[in-house]
């Protein structure tokens, strides 16, 4: 018989025949690991039986036994000396996994730097490299992956799990990579198994994740000051320093109702490049207009760009809004003073109970210190975060943030509450075109109380998806003796 694997087994058949003329049984008798079918049987004067020998060894050594067939009746049978001996060998099976990079104990397949959204697939070889030439059986691998954290999702994947591998020779194996979160390095184990075999051998997979590098050329956008009726236009860059294709969304109206719009809402920007927008300034009323809108990057951050600009009319030319005023407001707003409007400040001024700092901030007498990077508060303010932290407190509310209509024309409520000290003046901006549309434009708020706006959605076309943002300003009301004053609160 031939060579094989532990574990295996292999079959070879033979032919017993009856040479007599009477119709004769048999009966066979062989140690393990030889198995013999069919073990007894009669034959026909003449005829043959195919006999079928299983050798199905447990350990690795050389087998030698012979058979013993005994024919003939139970009362005269007689035993049969001229069976062949029965010779095998059994081997331990050996495989083995043949990559790239090598670390002890394993083999190591680095997949690289790689970009998100995107996959590669890499290739190893599991060799069977048995010296045995003429082997008949060949070497089953099981390759899965090692046990992982319950909460950690596999980015590797590799769809050969069960095969075989003939001797002397090579299987190739498809290993893909596809990355799921953004600068983080993955690290996976697959272990290779042979039925039989003494040990196993492991392949450890790496890859990183790289993901688009944006910036804006600059936080602020200036837009000056713009008289009534009139509007202004400013550029600005979206870089991208990544390899890695970047895809951004300005968090506007799509539609351009806003007081502050850009050209290009959305899109994509190409690796090691750049893209140049064009915003423009169209006030309705004269005041000082601040908006932070938010660049959403897929797959990152977003970004902030803060965008400010005044509006002047024959009747009313309020401060000319600067970028130094917007760090001076950060400054204000760690410290818990923006809710207070700009009299009562200037009171506290004049009682030294405020003083200013070096950087033109107002600083109470007992100074309270956040812990609070400029980022943290940049995400806490646009996703609503930690609004109990009285030092971010927005200065008002609204509820509820967003609007669902199922079918038109319907109308709802929005409530706006003015959680400062100071009398505040909602303006709403007008969306003449638009299917929305809220009333009052404009109202005036006291301390601590709410109001209720109606919002109404008369759609002009049925079957269509509408959406828009209802932009509201507010500003604070200060009268002096010269009559009111309005300073906007961002």
């Amino acid at each position: 018989m031939k060579i094989i694997s532990i574990i295996l087994f292999f079959n070879t058949v033979y032919l017993l025949f009856c040479s007599s003329k009477l119709r004769t049984g048999f009966q066979w008798v062989v140690e393990q690991p030889f198995e013999l079918s069919p073990v007894s049987g009669s034959l026909e004067p003449g005829g043959a039986q195919k006999v079928t020998v299983t050798f199905k060894p447990q350990k690795a050594l050389v087998y030698q036994t012979e058979a013993t067939c005994t024919f003939g009746d139970d009362n005269e049978s007689i035993v049969c000396n001229s069976m062949p001996s029965m010779f095998s060998l059994a081997k331990y099976p050996y495989l083995q996994i043949i990559s790239p990079g090598q670390e002890e104990d394993c083999g190591v397949l680095e997949f690289g730097r790689i970009a998100i959204g995107s996959s590669l697939e890499k290739h190893i070889e599991i060799c069977n490299p048995s010296p045995v030439s003429n082997c008949v059986t060949s070497g089953i691998l099981s390759l899965h992956k090692t046990k992982m954290p319950a909460l950690m999702e596999s980015v590797f994947q590799c769809d050969v799990q069960k095969g075989h591998v003939a001797p002397h020779s090579v299987l190739a194996v498809p290993v893909c990579f596809t990355p799921l979160t953004v600068d983080t390095t993955s690290v996976e184990y697959f272990s290779l198994t042979c039925p039989g075999a003494l040990s196993k051998d492991l392949l450890k997979v790496t890859g990183s994740c790289i993901g688009p590098v944006v910036s804006l050329s600059s936080s602020v956008v200036d837009f000056g000051c713009v008289e009534e009726g009139g509007e202004a236009t400013r550029v600005i860059h979206v870089i991208n320093s990544s390899t890695v294709l970047a895809h951004y969304q300005f968090d506007m109206d799509p539609r351009g109702y806003g007081v502050f719009t850009v050209d290009q809402i959305s899109g994509t920007i190409a690796a090691n490049s750049s893209l140049t927008l064009h915003l423009r300034f169209r006030p309705h009323h004269s005041i000082a207009y601040h908006r932070r809108t938010a660049c959403l990057i897929l797959h990152r951050e977003p970004l902030f760009l803060d965008l400010i600009g005044t509006c002047h009319s024959e009747q009313l030319k309020p401060a000319i809004l600067c970028p130094r005023h917007l760090r001076v407001y950060r400054l204000n707003l760690l410290r818990g003073l923006t809710c207070y409007p700009p009299d009562i400040l200037s009171a506290m001024l004049d009682e030294h109970k405020l003083q200013l700092d070096e950087k033109g901030g107002l600083v109470l007498q007992e100074v309270c210190v956040y812990d609070k990077t400029p980022n943290n508060i940049n995400l806490e303010e646009y996703f609503h975060s930690n609004i109990t932290d009285n030092a971010l407190a927005r200065p008002n509310e609204m509820q509820p943030s967003e609007l669902t209509f199922y079918a038109g024309p319907a109308s709802q409520s929005v409530s706006i509450t003015n959680h400062t000290k100071g009398k505040l003046t909602l303006l709403w901006t007008p969306a003449s075109d638009s299917p929305f549309s809220i009333g009052p434009l404009s109202c005036d708020l006291s301390p601590l109380k709410s109001t209720d706006f109606r919002v109404t959605y008369t759609p002009r076309q049925h079957n269509i998806f509408h959406a828009a943002q209802l932009e509201c300003f507010a500003v604070y009301k200060v009268k002096y003796w010269s009559g009111f004053s309005f300073f906007s609160i961002f």
